[in-house]
């Protein structure tokens, strides 16, 4: 009898197997590629967006200050109620929940990815209370002005105490937020314009706390305290026009280096 020549189907079949292994193996390779380069897409077409939206808001904001001095200027002058003075309040306010309705809409309807100005928080979360604490505060001195064009001035003092305690309370936030997002690395690892939105930051946090001071001082009976506050409220104003002017400033370097970047790749 003959020996049986071994059976070369079972070598056969597992070379048939590894030739479709490779194939599948190279496909699910490319399916990753592919989601690796479409999520790289949309974070950078996203962050594009959030590069444009940060800026428009914060241009939007020196815009809603600046209005907001001339006021101040005008109300300095004795002009507070004149029709000029009151074209001008509303527009600036506006502006200034224009800024923070954008910056809302970034959070809820898009993901934040790079953090500027009062948003350095990675929690979307903590973003929009930001947002929603500094529009109440807006939306509060308007009514405060409506209750100061009706002479009602012992309503618009107690509306104006309350506005003041819910920007210290949007600032010391922000504040907060920043210093933690500090922690993690260094001051000397801080680019420039996270060091620019810091200082800002302290300077909103500053004039939040001496506002709280003011609308105390505004509410006492003393004539003197109130003739004091409003000196030292035309002060402030236009340092608030600075912060945002550091905003901007800080947003203008980081879209800068954001092109470059891009530019670069």
């Amino acid at each position: 009898q003959e020996p049986v020549a071994p059976s070369t189907r079972q070598p056969a079949a597992q070379g048939c197997d590894h030739g479709q292994e490779e194939p599948e193996a190279d496909v699910k390779a490319a399916e990753e590629r592919a989601a690796d380069e479409l999520k790289s897409s949309r974070e950078t077409a996203a962050s594009r967006s959030d590069l444009v939206a940060m800026l428009v808001a914060n241009v939007i904001l020196v815009l809603g200050y600046a209005l907001a001095v001339w006021f101040q200027a005008l109300e300095f002058d004795g002009r507070a109620r004149e029709t000029v003075a009151v074209v001008v309040y509303f527009p600036a306010f506006a502006l200034l929940l224009l800024s923070g309705v954008i910056e809302l809409s970034v959070d809820v309807f898009s993901v934040r990815v790079v953090g500027h100005g009062r948003y350095h928080s990675s929690s979307a979360r903590w973003n929009r209370v930001v947002s929603i604490l500094f529009i109440a505060a807006g939306v509060l001195d308007i009514v405060a002005f409506v209750y100061w064009m009706r002479r009602d001035f012992d309503v618009e003092d107690v509306v104006l105490l309350i506005s003041s305690y819910v920007l210290l309370a949007m600032a010391i936030l922000v504040l907060g937020l920043q210093v933690q997002e500090i922690g993690r690395q260094s001051w000397k690892e801080s680019i420039t314009s996270d060091r620019i939105d810091f200082v800002a930051n302290v300077l909103v946090f500053v004039l939040s706390v001496t506002g709280v001071v003011l609308r105390h001082m505004q509410h006492s009976p003393k004539e003197a305290f109130e003739e004091r506050s409003d000196r030292l409220e035309m002060a402030t104003v236009p340092l608030w026009l600075v912060s945002s002017l550091m905003y901007v400033t800080a947003d203008v370097i980081r879209v800068k280096t954001r092109v470059a970047d891009y530019e670069s790749d």
